[in-house]
């Protein structure tokens, strides 16, 4: 569904992984009471242990929760993503195979402008320095297919370039 597949009227807004309070759910609820909230679609699959943090995210309006989704469907709903907010409130040093994944699949990712996400391209991922910005960024992604489209071929290009399977399995050897 990512726009280099093919336009569709939605544009579908996704928080993946483990899902987690400082990962920004609170962002997500901003963006589903947002008056464009019309125009999107929510997703937020992935790993959840926390019942009350399960029941907050399905209180959410418009949001569809998929808990702990198989590997398929994992990547298939991350396949279907347009846009991946992966705004983490505390960050202690980690990477996320999600912004990757999703990059390798096109997905326009908003990432927190911090540590090792600041080291992704420029051009392949949207960097913001607060929660406002996160929110702002969202609103003009949902606005400019073309600024998606080149964040998404910007993204694929990247992760062919530097983290094929290939190199994974070379690393680990």
């Amino acid at each position: 569904k990512t726009i280099l597949s093919h336009k569709h009227s939605r544009v579908t807004i996704a928080l993946a992984g483990i899902v987690a309070g400082v990962k920004g759910i609170h962002l997500i609820e901003q963006i589903a009471n947002a008056h464009y909230a019309n125009r999107i679609e929510i997703d937020i699959f992935g790993y959840i242990q926390s019942p009350e943090l399960r029941q907050k995210v399905e209180s959410i309006p418009g949001v569809t929760l998929i808990a702990n989704p198989t590997d398929f469907e994992f990547q298939t709903l991350l396949r279907e993503t347009d846009i991946l907010l992966n705004y983490r409130m505390q960050y202690n040093g980690e990477t996320s195979l999600t912004v990757i994944e999703a990059m390798r699949h096109g997905v326009v990712t908003i990432v927190r402008d911090i540590g090792w996400y600041s080291e992704l391209p420029d051009n392949a991922v949207v960097k913001v320095k607060n929660q406002s910005d996160a929110i702002h960024e969202a609103r003009l992604l949902i606005e400019n297919d073309e600024r998606r489209m080149d964040l998404s071929r910007a993204a694929i290009d990247y992760v062919r370039e530097y983290y094929t399977h290939r190199q994974y399995a070379v690393a680990i050897s």
